[in-house]
């Protein structure tokens, strides 16, 4: 099974539009259920563990994370759409199918290797590279800092960051 560090990173990257910013807050996070959310599509923190659990299971040299899981979830409608449109749909069972038989992979780690794929198969059509391109410029995902941050019009951030604030008998004295 195959599943890269970032591909999705690395299309932004290719269309120049990769952030490194710091994160905001948002309300709708602050139970930590939510890991993202974007149109009618939430993913939720179990989720994204479950899924980089599973993949890491089946794949324990990816270095697979969790906010690639969250963004190929996440976007997963969207990606299923353009890959139906070139010709590069996978099924969910093909997805599964990428998963040694001997285990049984969550839903979340099926859909994550289904985003996966058709992302990775997208990114080898160049008349795909256009809507790749908009599909990373016009969402508007909501993504709970843990996971790192999305700047609409440029997409993930490279890396999550500290999104814990220290207490006060963290803080230093002196």
């Amino acid at each position: 099974m195959k599943f890269t560090r970032r591909p999705l990173a690395a299309a932004t990257v290719l269309a120049g539009t990769l952030a490194l910013t710091g994160c905001g807050s948002n309300s709708v996070f602050n139970d930590g259920g939510v890991a993202a959310s974007y149109k009618d599509t939430t993913v939720t923190t179990t989720e994204v563990s479950d899924a980089v659990a599973d993949i890491a299971k089946a794949a324990p040299d990816s270095q697979f994370d969790g906010q690639s899981a969250v963004v190929y979830m996440v976007l997963g409608p969207e990606l299923d759409k353009l890959a139906q449109k070139y010709g590069k749909a996978v099924s969910t069972q093909q997805a599964r199918a990428l998963f040694p038989k001997n285990m049984t992979p969550s839903d979340a780690a099926v859909r994550t290797a289904k985003g996966s794929l058709e992302f990775t198969s997208l990114r080898g059509v160049e008349a795909a590279q256009t809507d790749l391109i908009n599909l990373i410029q016009k969402s508007d995902v909501k993504m709970n800092p843990r996971y790192g941050t999305w700047v609409k019009g440029k997409g993930p951030a490279a890396e999550p960051v500290n999104w814990i604030a220290p207490s006060a008998a963290d803080a230093p004295t002196g």
